[in-house]
Order: structure tokens, then C-alpha cells, then sequence
């Protein structure tokens, strides 16, 4: 989802496509023009996608909705308007290679935080498969944190905040987000995770 919290993607996400999803977009928005600027962010800290579509820097930065001098300052300022290659390794803020790069020192376990009865009826009522895929989103879209707030989108899912009605609870998290993957997913979980393998988001 937004300022994509990702964790140990390696080297395999060099195969990810670069584009954005409705949950899962960082709020800084894209600029027509740019000046080179440093970027808070390193290249080192961040896991690459693969371009599609022979996009350029520009048409990357819309479509994923951030700063074009972010982009460019991240990608060695190459040509903002040249057509890449296929394939071509993209280096974007969302993909931060560690999830303290983003949330600071503090790191959160997988059930940190989580009431009793939040667990038994939304993870331990899963199979070991489901319980294993939902968690590994968590881990890659806030770091298990429920308070993390970027642009829109909030939470241990990273939901749009319009998605969550106002009501940021534990419960409403938790429940919005199963709805969510029942209505996008079949109720999957394990369908989320490899979609999310293979774009970056889900």
C-alpha cells in the first residue's frame, strides 16, 4: 500500500512491475517538471522493480504518484522523458529495503500489539498457509505497526484511510482489510501474497 513499507525482497524483485495500487501509494504527488534534488531515501536501502511497459522516469513517477525529482534522484538522473527498457531496474521510495527506514528504530513483532480476541478471530481461525501469507503483508506494508500513517493510506495494512470510514481501531483494521481481500482476493490471502510478489503491491 502507500510509501510502500518493503522488507527482504533481494534481488528477485528486480522482476516486480512498477505500478501502483489503489491502497498502496505514497502521498507525494507527481510533478510535471523537476529539479534534481537529493533524495531522503538511498538506492541501497531499496529493493528495484522491473519497468514495463517502456515507461520513462515521468510516466513511472505518475503512475505510482510521486515527486519526479524523487524518481530521478534515485534512478541517477538519467533522462526523465527517455523510454526504458523493459526490465530496466526502478528504484522507488515505496520499496525501502527495511522496514526501520521507515518507522524508525523500533521493530514490531508479528502479533505486537494485538488484542487477544483480535488474534483468535482473525488469525487463528486461519489455516497455517493463510496466517503465514497475511502476516508476510503486514511485514512488507507497515512492519506490523497498526499507527503507521503515510499520505492516505494507515495502518498495519496500509488501507486507504477512506477505506476505513474514520474508524482507525485495531478491529476495524483487521476487518476491513479481511473484506477487502475477500472482495479483491476470494478470501485469500496466499492469492494476495503472490499477486503482491509479483507487481510490488495488492
Amino acid at each position: 500500500m502507500k510509501f510502500k513499507y518493503v522488507v527482504g525482497l533481494g534481488v528477485a524483485a528486480a522482476t516486480f512491475a512498477t505500478v501502483a495500487t489503489p491502497l498502496a501509494v505514497t502521498s507525494v504527488k507527481a510533478e510535471a517538471t523537476s529539479d534534481s534534488v537529493e533524495s531522503p531515501v538511498s538506492k541501497y536501502d531499496i529493493n528495484p522493480v522491473a519497468n514495463y511497459d517502456n515507461d520513462s522516469l515521468r510516466q513511472i513517477a505518475i503512475n505510482n504518484n510521486l515527486d519526479l525529482s524523487v524518481v530521478e534522484a534515485l534512478n541517477d538522473n538519467i533522462d526523465p522523458d527517455k523510454a526504458l527498457p523493459n526490465g530496466t531496474p526502478i528504484y522507488l521510495p515505496q520499496n525501502v529495503g527495511s522496514v526501520e527506514n521507515v518507522v524508525g528504530p523500533q521493530a514490531f513483532g508479528p502479533y505486537d500489539g494485538v488484542p487477544a480476541s483480535i488474534k483468535k478471530k482473525y488469525y487463528d481461525s486461519l489455516s497455517s498457509a493463510e496466517r503465514s501469507a497475511k502476516l508476510w503483508i503486514a511485514k512488507r506494508e507497515s512492519g506490523y505497526n497498526y499507527y503507521v500513517s503515510n499520505g492516505t493510506h494507515y495502518g498495519r495494512f496500509q488501507l486507504d484511510k477512506a477505506y476505513l470510514n474514520g474508524d482507525y481501531s485495531i478491529a476495524n483494521q483487521e476487518k476491513a482489510a479481511t473484506i477487502y481481500i475477500h472482495k479483491r482476493y476470494s478470501g485469500s490471502w496466499v492469492k494476495a501474497k503472490a499477486f503482491w510478489q509479483a507487481h510490488g503491491w495488492y
